[in-house]
């Protein structure tokens, strides 16, 4: 169902949600806001891992009774700090439950798998994953064209301003995809 004014997207993440290493103003979920009459919730926060996530988003939909969509990119610190990925399918699995027990859709954003490079897909786990919610969208790409060139990248956990823009392109091409915008 395409956001109306009022509607609220929550956009949950780590370092790349938050848009660290770029002014807020170029984070993707700013970069989004502006395609949407939506309010988007910028719920990231650099070196937020997988176990961190029930936490951020159970207050915010108890403040935020309207949420319409949630935009989880999570895995990053994870996947680098080699946590058992047993984890991270748990804590996502967590949060799909919660969001289906509301009818809230969620798009998944799969991160890449590491070391990251040019071309690179998503790490399968994500299409695990969005394949146990009915309310779940999988972008399985959202990354691969920040990663396919240099000058999106200021480090391998941040991105230039330009970087989140691809970014927050292909995740908005994914919300037209699903009728969330036009």
């Amino acid at each position: 169902p395409e956001l109306l004014e009022g509607d609220i997207v929550i956009a949950l993440g780590d370092q790349f949600t938050a848009g660290t290493g770029a002014s807020t103003a170029f984070s993707y979920p700013s970069v989004l806001a502006k395609s949407t009459n939506a309010l988007i919730i910028n719920a990231g926060r650099a070196g937020r891992g997988s176990s961190d996530i029930m936490a951020a988003l159970s207050p915010l939909l108890v403040e935020h009774p309207n949420v319409k969509l949630v935009i989880l990119s999570i895995g990053f610190n994870d996947i680098q700090q080699g946590t058992d990925l047993r984890f991270l399918r748990t804590y996502i699995s967590e949060v799909i439950l919660l969001l289906e027990k509301h009818k809230i859709p969620m798009i998944l954003v799969g991160m890449p798998k590491l070391p990251y490079k040019a071309g690179a897909s998503a790490h399968p786990i994500y299409e695990l994953l969005a394949s146990s919610g009915e309310r779940v969208m999988y972008e399985p790409r959202a990354f691969t064209p920040v990663l396919n060139t240099q000058a999106n990248l200021e480090t391998p956990s941040q991105f230039t301003a330009t970087g989140y823009r691809v970014l927050a392109e292909n995740i908005e091409a994914r919300m037209k995809k699903e009728g969330f915008i036009r």
